[in-house]
């Protein structure tokens, strides 16, 4: 069967993202990832989004580098409990508040439910930078990928590459980002109703969008057209799905989406701060779910995945983990099972 999509929109998802490696494998031995012109992600999505934008012709590199992420050490821990973070909670606040209300209302937030975390370095750095974890690994990851690109094709990409080079060599690109005290939401490499958003860093943007709100540390721009707290894409955009539709709202049928559900869900039989935290989070990520789903539109040209009752922060999964193992196979069962129910070419 011939397939006409031209376009790949993935949602968020955390960990539970992992269901996108058996969905992309299939999309790729169908012919379709190879003929994908343009890839959008919000969140996790903007992970497996920049694979597809980098390796979409060469499967196995694609798959070899889904792999290399280790999701063990995606949550940066802070070097000791001593750790002593640098005043980027001031840099924060005075951006947007001056009189410190940010940080009174994080300590009347977790009060009383730190007393037995672990990690108190963890603890002290959410006080003062606003996230438990740091995103040392996951930027020096997404780094690597663009550095394997290099290899691969002779580029000359690096932290400082932009949208707008990607662009300029064919690389359509788009990742969402939102500045939290503002409630904005930005999508990289869209034009609206300014362009600046071209010239956003690549790192930056892939980082920020899978910045968790208070799990992991923001990205904090002093000054210019992106001054601002940069976090989570997801909080306000996880399924950018209308991004290429026609400009008087018509979907546009060469775009697909990959979107990953919650069927059922286990409980933990510990509960630390941060799982608090990333229940809180992904609850309100909910509301956008009910939201998709009242959109016939949009269902039908979306590809939607069990997550296997895997948790968006169960980040002590491995590859060896049969756990991971699963939701791969997920991700390619709910995709064959959509493709082979097409019947026909998209329209």
């Amino acid at each position: 069967m011939a397939y006409d999509f031209e376009n790949l929109v993935i949602k968020g998802g955390g960990v539970r993202g992992t269901v996108y490696l058996g969905a992309l494998e299939v999309l790729s031995q169908r012919g379709i990832l190879s003929n994908i012109k343009r890839v959008a992600g919000s969140s996790a999505g903007a992970l497996s989004a920049l694979l597809v934008a980098l390796f979409k012709d060469d499967w196995n590199t694609l798959n070899q580098q889904a792999r290399s992420l280790h999701y063990p050490s995606v949550p940066d821990r802070p070097r000791s409990t001593d750790f002593d973070p640098p005043s980027m909670g001031k840099q924060i606040r005075d951006l947007y508040y001056p009189r410190g209300s940010f940080k009174a209302g994080l300590d009347s937030l977790v009060k009383g439910k730190i007393r037995d975390e672990p990690e108190k370095g963890s603890v002290r750095l959410l006080l003062h930078r606003y996230g438990l974890y740091t995103t040392h690994y996951i930027r020096q990851w997404v780094l690597d990928q663009l550095g394997k690109k290099n290899k691969l094709s002779h580029t000359n990409y690096s932290e400082t590459t932009t949208f707008r080079q990607l662009r300029s060599e064919g690389i359509e690109l788009s990742i969402t980002m939102t500045n939290l005290p503002l409630s904005q939401p930005m999508i990289c490499n869209h034009f609206g109703q300014q362009n600046e958003n071209l010239d956003v860093r690549v790192v930056d943007a892939v980082v920020a969008s899978m910045s968790i709100p208070l799990f992991f540390t923001p990205l904090v721009i002093q000054g210019g057209y992106y001054k601002g707290v940069w976090v989570d894409g997801g909080m306000m955009n996880n399924f950018p799905i209308t991004l290429y539709d026609n400009p008087d709202g018509t979907p546009n049928g060469k775009t697909l989406g990959l979107f990953v559900y919650s069927k059922t869900r286990a409980v933990k039989e510990n509960y630390w701060i941060k799982d608090y935290l990333g229940g809180m989070v992904f609850s309100l990520l909910e509301a956008q779910d009910y939201a998709f789903h009242s959109r016939p539109q949009d269902v039908k040209r979306t590809i939607q995945i069990d997550d296997t009752g895997v948790s968006a922060v169960d980040f002590d999964i491995t590859q060896n983990d049969s756990r991971y193992q699963k939701m791969v196979e997920s991700g390619k069962k709910s995709a064959n099972e959509y493709l082979d129910g097409l019947g026909s070419v998209p329209s």
